[in-house]
């Protein structure tokens, strides 16, 4: 089978995250997928919110469903995005401040802040005539 193939599984969910960083993940015995049984084949999905979404089906999943995983794109640390080329000066300026403040401090301003830019792109989307499809409106 192919998940025992597979390396560096780890125990449990993977991390929640918001932004639909990818893992594959085994479900435990029983769990139903919109109302079928799961044959305990490895799932990769997309984390968003507080579900799992499945890359193929786009079917939601429970963090506490999860058995095991494997991390496919693991959060950057700090010095890995300080270091990228590609992020951007702007990103890199408030990462070498938050550092120097209370992680949880900092780690509850950056929630409050990326709410905000995200309801103004958003708006500005909005504004400029397109469709703003939201995660929770799943695939259509």
């Amino acid at each position: 089978m192919l998940h025992n193939d597979l390396k560096d599984w780890k125990p449990g969910p993977p991390p929640v995250r918001d932004d639909g960083g990818l893992a594959i993940v085994e479900l435990a015995k029983g769990v139903q997928v919109d109302g079928q049984p799961h044959f305990s084949q490895p799932v990769i999905v997309a984390r968003w919110n507080s579900k799992l979404r499945a890359t193929a089906g786009g079917h939601r999943l429970s963090y506490e469903n999860v058995l095991r995983h494997i991390d496919l794109a693991p959060a950057p640390t700090v010095e890995e995005l300080l270091g990228d080329p590609s992020a951007s000066s702007w990103l890199k300026t408030c990462l070498i401040e938050a550092m120097s403040r209370d992680p949880v401090d900092a780690a509850a301003d950056a929630e409050v802040l990326a709410h905000v830019l995200k309801d103004r792109a958003e708006s500005c989307l909005r504004a400029s005539g397109h469709a703003v499809r939201h995660e929770s409106e799943g695939n259509r």
